[in-house]
């Protein structure tokens, strides 16, 4: 039997609405002549009102095929027995990547 919850929420995925009139960062603005902590830098004022700014997520370094981010473990990222959400560990692990990625594709 389906669920009613499941198939909105199927949908909803498919047809996201920014919140800022862009769906995704061009490649066409991203510079590609900065060193790798001042790309870092650049691509972290770039992501204000992404899922970054609440969990804190801090880009260190961003060049072709590498990135270097930070999680700080705040009360709110971690579980009540201590440990680490696995939820705020795939985001820093998938944010680190997807820029590593998109460094590699630019250059």
């Amino acid at each position: 039997m389906s669920h009613p919850e499941r198939r909105y929420a199927l949908r909803e995925a498919r047809s996201p609405k920014p919140t800022n009139g862009k769906m995704c960062m061009s490649m066409d603005t991203w510079p590609s002549d900065l060193s790798p902590d001042a790309l870092a830098h650049w691509l972290h004022q770039h992501t204000e009102g992404t899922l970054l700014s609440p969990l804190r997520i801090r880009l260190v370094e961003v060049s072709t095929g590498r990135a270097v981010a930070e999680l700080p473990l705040p009360p709110g990222v971690c579980l009540r027995n201590g440990l680490v959400h696995t939820g705020a560990m795939l985001s820093l692990a998938d944010t680190a990547a997807t820029f590593a990625a998109m460094a590699a594709s630019s250059g």
